[in-house]
């Protein structure tokens, strides 16, 4: 990526509307041809890339305008469009700063919601965007979140935790985690709901034990 960096303002502009204008790209019809399908996939990749690079983590119009664009592309029709993107909201949402408000958080964090349950090619990812995403949108908000969004997020991270292949439940365990710590910022004086959440927290904390355990392969983050 440091070739990104130096590259001159002019044609780091250029690259970046010609990747978000392929991975942006309509399909051709509800399936989408196979031959756009894979360079939709490959935009959204190197969206997905693109996005980590230190010096575009600076403009925040890119960030706004790649968010967009990867949550259109995890409603495609083809399943590599929907890893691709998937990937890359996660990325996203894992930046240490992320200048985006919170409606759009929100419909990514909706995104990943669909990810999390989707192939499980898609799984791995939205999972692991759903906990960064989700507790982004948690530590925004002044006050402790109520609305049925948190018992989706919730549901769909235990259901991962609880069954699946090795990397999506070490992702969920690792999602978890991140909206724990968030959830735990709204614990008041409340001890028995500060009891709730740690004993939340060391459940999952034991599933990754038990997982790490008795997996004979090997785990890729």
């Amino acid at each position: 990526m440091a070739v990104l960096d130096v590259l001159p303002r002019p044609m780091q502009v250029l690259l970046m509307t010609t990747v978000l204008a392929h991975a942006a790209a309509p399909e051709e019809d509800e399936s989408g041809s196979e031959t756009q399908a894979q360079v939709r996939a490959a935009a959204c990749r190197a969206v997905g890339a693109m996005v980590v690079v230190p010096a575009w983590q600076e403009d925040d119009q890119f960030l706004h305008d790649a968010a967009h664009t990867l949550i259109t592309a995890s409603t495609a029709a083809a399943l590599p469009i929907r890893v691709r993107a998937a990937w890359g909201l996660a990325n996203l949402g894992s930046l240490p700063l992320l200048p985006l408000a919170a409606p759009l958080l929100s419909d990514m964090t909706h995104a990943a919601l669909a990810a999390s349950t989707d192939h499980d090619k898609c799984r791995a990812s939205g999972v692991r965007a759903l906990g960064v995403l989700y507790a982004r949108l948690l530590s925004l908000d002044s006050r402790r979140p109520t609305s049925s969004l948190e018992s989706q997020v919730m549901a769909a991270l235990s259901k991962a935790i609880a069954a699946g292949p090795v990397k999506v439940r070490w992702n969920a365990c690792r999602a978890a985690k991140c909206v724990l710590e968030a959830k735990s910022e709204f614990v008041q004086a409340d001890r028995d709901e500060r009891r709730m959440v740690v004993a939340g927290a060391f459940r999952t904390v034991y599933v990754c034990a038990i997982d790490a355990a008795a997996a004979p392969q090997e785990i890729v983050y």
